[in-house]
Parts: structure tokens; C-alpha cells; sequence
């Protein structure tokens, strides 16, 4: 007896299972939506999903890209910053040396005009 009041319980939480689905599947179908265009839908939501996924790839390896060139960008910067300043230093060698040069041509010149004078007496 219990077994079938048990069956009989089943039956009805079943049937009235069934009664809601029915129900859903029609209103489901009232706004146009059925098991058909449900399938489309999923497939085309799972086509969009691995488009993002591809998408966030794309965008990734971009960034990374990116992330690479400003990093040279960076080097060839500093390189330029080097150059300019072994520049520099190499201009003020020079000055340095052109003064120091024009310095010993001015004590040798005053040297060679008084050893001329002093030829000359």
C-alpha cells in the first residue's frame, strides 16, 4: 500500500512536472522561440563566445606587442641619450684642447718674439 500511495505521489509530482514544461515549451513558442530555433541560438552564443575568446587573444598580443615596442622605443632613447652626451663630452675635449693649444701657441709666440728681439740687438 505504501509503495503504491508512493507511486501515486511520483505520478502526480511527475504529471505536474510535465504540465509546467508544457506550459514553459508554449510560451516559449508564443514569442516565437522553439527546440529549433533554441539549438540556432546556442549555436550562435557559442560561436560569439569563441569569437570574444579569439578577440581577448588578439587584443593579448597586441598589448604584449605594444608592451615590446615601447620597451625598444625606451632603449633607442636611452641610446640617443648616450650618444649625445659622449657628444658633449667629446666637444668640451676639444675645447679643452684648443684652449690649451692656443694657450702654448701664444707663450711660444711671445717666446719666439723675444728671442727675435733679442736676435736683432
Amino acid at each position: 500500500r505504501e509503495k503504491a500511495a508512493h507511486a501515486e505521489e511520483a505520478d502526480a509530482a511527475q504529471q505536474k512536472l510535465s504540465t509546467r514544461v508544457n506550459e514553459y515549451q508554449a510560451c516559449l513558442e508564443s514569442v516565437g522561440v522553439n527546440a529549433v530555433s533554441l539549438k540556432e541560438w546556442t549555436q550562435r552564443d557559442s560561436e560569439k563566445q569563441q569569437d570574444v575568446i579569439m578577440l581577448e587573444e588578439q587584443i593579448q598580443k597586441a598589448m604584449d606587442e605594444l608592451k615590446d615596442s615601447r620597451k625598444a622605443l625606451q632603449e633607442d632613447v636611452q641610446r640617443e641619450e648616450d650618444f649625445s652626451q659622449t657628444i658633449a663630452e667629446v666637444r668640451e675635449q676639444l675645447k679643452l684642447t684648443r684652449e690649451a693649444a692656443d694657450k702654448e701657441g701664444a707663450a711660444s709666440d711671445g717666446e719666439d718674439t723675444a728671442s727675435e728681439t733679442g736676435d736683432d740687438d
